[in-house]
């Protein structure tokens, strides 16, 4: 083992490797985001907007649900617990385009989005029955 010790985070003093200079004939364009191809970018679209359509089918069957019954709070507690999911999922998904998140764990914004859809199939389930 050597006798230096390293930060965890690694150093402040790292810089970036430099960028070549465009060729001629080459765009100089940075590209944002961490999808590579358009298809995994659709694909990503694809399944938010299929998290968006299952929270707020939820969202409604809570707040109709504890409109009507008796202990309706607990309702809007479920409601509440899948908001802070969407939270989580949001902050994810922040991190993935400032790419704070490698390319390389993208595959955790899809673990998230299939734990909110799975909490919100165990609301709808708990709310319905």
């Amino acid at each position: 083992m050597s006798s230096e010790k390293s930060p965890i985070f690694g150093s402040a003093e790292e810089t970036p490797a430099p960028v070549p200079a465009a060729e001629e004939g080459q765009s100089s364009a940075i590209y944002h985001g961490t999808l590579e191809s358009k298809s995994s970018k659709y694909t990503l679209y694809g399944f938010i907007g299929a998290i968006i359509l299952m929270v707020v089918v939820t969202l409604i069957i809570c707040i109709v649900f504890g409109l009507k019954r008796d202990q309706g709070f607990l309702y809007f507690l479920l409601a509440i617990s899948l908001l802070g999911f969407i939270f989580v999922e949001l902050m994810v998904l922040k991190m993935v385009r400032n790419s704070d998140l490698k390319k390389e764990r993208a595959w955790f914004v899809y673990f998230m989005g299939v734990c909110t859809i799975v909490e919100a199939l165990f609301v709808d389930i708990v709310i319905i029955s």
